[in-house]
Formats: C-alpha cells, structure tokens, sequence
C-alpha cells in the first residue's frame, strides 16, 4: 500500500513558501510504492539576505530591486522596529509571464535577516540576476547572481525533481569615501 506523507501546511509554507512544485508528480511516485512528502518545492534562487554581523536593519519602507529575464521587480517590505517586518502582498510578491514561463519575485525580510527568492514556476531560475536594496538614499546591497541551478529531489528519491540554487548576501550600509 503507497503512503503519502503528510507535512503541516505551515511546515510547507515556511519550508518554501512559493508552490511550484508538482503535487502530481508526489502522488505518482506513492502509487509505485515509494514514501514522497508534499513539500512544494521552491524553483531557482534563494538568496539569505542578512543584516552585517552584530547589526540589525533600521526600521522604514526598503526599495528591493530585482533584475531578471529582461523584467524588472521592485518590492517593497517594511523593517519594524524591534527586529519585525511586515509586508502587503502586492508590495512582497510579483510575477509576470516570460517566454511562455511565470517568471517571480518574493522577499520577506524582518530586523536582521530575510529571503529572497526568484525562479520560474515551471521550474529553474534566471540568470543573471540582478539585486538592489535601499532604504532612502542608503544602498545595503548591490549584487549579481550567476546561480547554477542544480537538480534537487524535495519530496524524496523518486518523487520528482526541482532546479534549485542558494546564495547569501549581507546587508550593510554603504559607508561614504
């Protein structure tokens, strides 16, 4: 008898948060005898954005500006003071389509610690990908990604797979010459 297992929906969201992933091809995979979770695995880049060592992010509205396919994203979320942060959907989260693939953009970022993620829902990532973030007139990062995306099976042996990569950035005010 196939068994499926089952993870808390808050335990998937938090693990990827993004839904790409192919529940049929879990459900195929427990029809042959094999054990899949229903993680919904997160396609492309996931940056770790974290604040310098020892510093947290001031508080205010950041302008996170993501560059990829030729699209152009700004997000916007709110840092709270002491070490929130919060978001509107429309400000956190963008997509649009891209030579026939739904290409998207997603941030979450709180006092000294965040993530940011870009990828087609359809699988993989863009590259390169550009990322910039300010609060006002201050620049905490400027960076190109060049990911390599590499195949990663979430749900289990057998049970489908999805391009990924990983990178990290800190966030640290650009201080003046």
């Amino acid at each position: 008898m196939p068994r499926e297992l089952r993870l808390l929906p808050a335990l998937a969201l938090a693990a990827c948060g993004l839904g790409a992933g192919d529940e049929n091809e879990a459900a195929d995979a427990a029809r042959d005898g094999l054990a899949c979770t229903l993680i919904f695995p997160s396609p492309g880049l996931t940056a770790r954005l974290e604040a310098a060592p020892g510093t947290t992010l001031p508080a205010g509205i950041y302008d996170v500006t993501v560059t990829a396919d030729g699209q152009t994203f700004v997000l916007r979320p709110e840092v709270l003071s002491p070490g929130g942060g919060t978001c509107l959907p429309e400000d956190c989260r963008q997509e649009v389509d891209v030579g026939g693939k739904r290409l998207f953009a997603e941030i979450s970022l709180v006092g000294s610690l965040g993530y940011l993620y870009v990828g087609y829902h359809e699988d993989g990532g863009p590259s390169p990908i550009g990322l910039e973030v300010r609060l006002g007139s201050t620049a905490y990062a400027s960076h190109t990604f060049t990911p390599t995306y590499v195949p990663v099976e979430v749900n289990g042996p057998g049970c489908g797979t999805t391009h990924q990569a990983m990178a990290t950035v800190t966030l640290a005010a650009a201080v003046p010459p």
